[in-house]
């Protein structure tokens, strides 16, 4: 048979062609392998948002000031995710807060005014703006902190996992009572 005539592959051509196809194989397989890996972690991540800041409205509408105070670490399992959040409460002393505000008396358009519209400032009014005011009212402060600044810690992890800092979230937020 002539050199011409022989049709097909050799061994070694064949050989050739299934490491490398391999190859991309594998390479497809590990990219495949990272992305589900990291959309689990993302749907995780979301989940774990969504229950942190529910826990923290939980914390400012729901609970009373008076009752508010340091919990946990407290463990809740949702949808196959285990989170494990902590709230740490400190209040703030009342001699540490100052406000600075603008201080306009505006007219009241039901008892005339000096402009169509009854929105302008009086004269004495605005000598008074931006007058500092170095702490609260005595009679808001009686009762005790009138402020609590609220540090939610929240962790979480997917099944025949263990928490660790890397998953780890913290919302801060500020409670007054009213």
């Amino acid at each position: 048979m002539r050199a011409s005539e022989r049709r097909g592959f050799t061994l070694i051509e064949t050989v050739l062609a299934v490491l490398i196809l391999g190859a991309a194989l594998a390479t497809v397989l590990s990219m495949i392998t990272t992305s589900v890996r990291q959309v689990g972690q993302q749907k995780m991540q979301t989940a774990a948002i969504g229950f942190a800041a529910g826990q923290m409205n939980r914390f400012l509408f729901e609970e009373p000031f008076e009752n508010l105070g340091t919990v946990g670490p407290t463990e809740v399992v949702l949808d196959g995710i285990w989170f494990e959040y902590k709230l740490d409460v400190t209040a703030v002393p009342n001699g540490s807060i100052s406000f600075k505000y603008k201080h306009i008396q505006y007219h009241d358009p039901r008892h005339g005014s000096s402009s169509s519209t009854g929105a302008e400032p009086t004269v004495p009014a605005m000598a008074e703006e931006n007058r500092p005011i170095t702490q609260l009212d005595s009679k808001f402060t009686a009762g005790g902190p009138v402020l609590k600044d609220l540090l939610l810690t929240v962790r979480w992890h997917g099944p025949g996992e263990e928490y660790n800092d890397e998953f780890s979230l913290k919302l801060i937020s500020r409670k007054a009572r009213i």
